[in-house]
């Protein structure tokens, strides 16, 4: 499942039907990993994160996450839910806009 979302201005991210997909309700414990510009994150144990799925929907980017990606408030993100390898992935607009640009110019050509 995809979905598109914006980065709020508390660094919120909001996508209730992404954490529905991915079977993961209110308060559920999750952990960040971070590789190049994608986050991919997994529910985890309790005791494990301090990071949780909010009850309104929204998890929170650490600063961390922030840096590692550039990610600022008010850029647009896109959210690929895999329930079956238990990973939500969360990928700034335009890299995926940067990768199908390199599709797309293999199929018909540079313009």
């Amino acid at each position: 499942m995809i979905a598109v979302s914006v980065l709020n201005d508390r660094a919120r991210v909001t996508c209730r039907r992404s954490f529905t997909a991915m079977g993961w309700p209110p308060g559920q414990p999750i952990a960040y990993q971070i590789r190049s510009l994608v986050v991919a994150i997994r529910a985890t144990d309790s005791d494990e994160s301090s990071f949780k799925v909010g009850a309104l929907g929204q998890i929170w980017l650490p600063a961390q996450v922030q840096r590692a990606t550039g990610l600022l408030p008010g850029d647009s993100i896109v959210l690929l839910a895999m329930p079956d390898h238990g990973v939500l992935a969360i990928i700034p607009a335009p890299a995926i806009q940067d990768a199908l640009s390199v599709i797309v110019d293999d199929l018909v050509g540079p313009a």
